[in-house]
C-alpha cells in the first residue's frame, strides 16, 4: 500500500513536469499554428512566439551571489539565501535560516521578480522565484540572479520554464564534456527561452499557477497518508516486539 501510494506521488510530479513542458512551449491553445524553433530541444513553439537568449530578456546583467559563510541566524537581518534552502516545491524550508549583516548582504538584497538559477553541483539547474513575503533576503555565490522588467518579460513565466523538461534537456546537454558539473553566468546567458506575447504570458502563469496548487494539494494529501500507514506500521511492529500482540495467536487465526 505505501509503495502504491509513493508511484501515486511520482505520477502527480510526472503530470506536473509535462503540463509545465507543454504550456511553455506550446501554449494554450491547441489549434495555434506552429513553427519550428531552430533549436532541437526545443522543438516547435506557436508561430507568433519568439525565441530569445535569455540575455536579451534580462533587465541588467547576470549576477553572482556574495561568496560569505553561513554563520548568523539572526532573524533581524536579512535572509542568506543558498540553493540548499529551496525545497522541491520551490518553497524556502524554514529549518535551514542564516542571515548576513546588513552591509554585506546590501548589494545582494533581491527584488521582487528576481529569479535565482544553481550554477554548481548536485543542484545545477535548480530555480527560486524571489516575493516580498518571504522576507528580506540576499543569496550567496552559488546562486545566480536574473532580473526582469516584466512588462517585457514575466520572471514568473521563466520560472516556470526551468521547470520545463526542454531545460533540463539543453542542461543535460551542457554537461556532455564537462567533468564538473557547472553553468556559468555566460552559459545562463545563452539559454534559449520561449517568448510568448505578454498577455499571453500571464495566461500562461496563471493556468500554471492553479495546476501547482491543485496537484501539491494531491500530494501533500497522499503524503500526509503514507506518513500515517507508517507509523501503523510502526506501531504494530512495535506491539509485536513488545509482546503486546501474540503474532503466533494472530496467525493461527489467520
Amino acid at each position: 500500500m505505501i509503495e502504491k501510494k509513493r508511484r501515486q506521488i511520482e505520477l502527480l510530479q510526472e503530470k506536473r513536469s509535462a503540463l509545465i513542458s507543454h504550456a511553455v512551449t506550446k501554449g494554450l491553445d491547441p489549434n495555434a499554428p506552429m513553427k519550428d524553433s531552430g533549436i532541437e530541444w526545443l522543438g516547435e513553439i506557436p508561430r507568433h512566439w519568439q525565441a530569445k537568449r535569455l540575455r536579451f530578456l534580462v533587465s541588467e546583467p547576470l549576477k553572482y551571489g556574495a561568496n560569505e559563510s553561513a554563520e548568523l541566524d539572526d532573524p533581524d537581518l536579512p535572509r542568506y539565501i543558498r540553493i540548499t534552502d529551496v525545497d522541491e516545491n520551490g518553497r524556502l524550508r524554514g529549518d535551514t535560516f542564516k542571515s548576513l549583516p546588513e552591509d554585506v548582504a546590501r548589494p545582494y538584497l533581491l527584488k521582487e521578480g528576481d529569479l535565482l538559477l544553481a550554477r554548481s553541483g548536485a543542484t545545477v539547474g535548480k530555480s527560486f522565484y524571489y516575493e516580498p513575503s518571504w522576507g528580506r533576503a540576499a543569496y550567496a555565490g552559488y546562486l545566480i540572479r536574473a532580473r526582469f522588467n516584466p512588462a517585457r518579460m514575466m520572471p514568473r513565466f521563466v520560472n516556470y520554464f526551468t521547470n520545463s523538461q526542454q531545460y533540463w534537456q539543453w542542461l543535460g546537454s551542457s554537461f556532455i564534456q564537462a567533468t564538473i558539473q557547472n553553468v556559468s553566468a555566460e552559459k545562463y546567458a545563452n539559454l534559449i527561452v520561449p517568448v510568448p506575447p505578454v498577455d499571453e504570458q500571464a495566461e500562461i502563469v496563471a493556468y500554471l499557477d492553479g495546476m501547482w496548487k491543485r496537484l501539491n494539494d494531491l500530494t501533500r494529501k497522499v503524503g500526509g497518508s503514507i506518513e500515517q500507514l507508517m507509523d501503523y506500521r510502526s506501531a504494530l511492529i512495535s506491539a509485536a516486539v513488545t509482546g503486546k500482540i501474540d503474532v503466533r495467536k494472530e496467525t493461527q487465526n489467520e
